[in-house]
């Protein structure tokens, strides 16, 4: 079984989210606090968790980003997809109203083979902030409903990131969303 490594930025999803990916992985959890002493090559899989606040207030994390190897697969999680966004040069904004325990149905914006498992999902969202990612990301899903970037590829990185939270009991094809994450990060 693949090393799996959830970086938690105080966020009590960061439990439901190692119970979702121990199906397939042995997932180990740090906490943003003790992130300057991880080494990044003992896990096959890195996950930035989802949390509280904004982005710019976890500014190691996006360090920690900024110093993995290209190749190092990397999923980020709402808080995580919006630290990927700004470590590559991207913006977010205040999404208002707050977008809690809603969902949404996906438009698929790729022809990526690996999406076609995705095809009828509905996520859960929990977000008050949205991403604007620079040309560094791909956008392969926005929300039919509100046209929120909802996954993002990095073109030159092995990272991949999720504005909602997978591991929600609101977001169907939990199952296949592991699986398109298996696929899509060559793990």
């Amino acid at each position: 079984m693949l090393k799996a490594l959830i970086i938690d930025h105080f966020d009590s999803f960061t439990w439901n989210i190692k119970s979702w990916l121990e199906r397939r992985f042995n997932v180990d959890v740090v906490s943003y606090n003790d992130i300057d002493i991880l080494n990044a090559s003992q896990y096959q899989f890195i996950v930035i968790s989802p949390g509280p606040k904004s982005p710019f207030d976890f500014p190691k994390t996006s360090i920690f980003l900024q110093n993995c190897p290209p190749h190092q697969a990397i999923l980020g999680i709402c808080l995580g997809m919006q630290i990927m966004t700004i470590t590559e040069g991207g913006s977010t904004e205040t999404y208002s109203p707050p977008y809690h325990g809603k969902t949404s149905s996906l438009i698929f914006l790729t022809k990526s083979e690996n999406i076609r498992i995705l095809k009828d999902i509905k996520v859960a969202r929990y977000h008050s902030i949205k991403c604007q990612p620079s040309n560094q990301f791909e956008i392969l899903a926005q929300t039919n409903d509100d046209a929120v970037d909802m996954i993002i590829r990095h073109k030159y990185k092995n990272w991949l990131g999720f504005q909602f939270h997978p591991e929600s009991f609101l977001t169907t094809q939990s199952e296949d969303l592991l699986q398109f994450i298996i696929k899509e990060l060559n793990l």
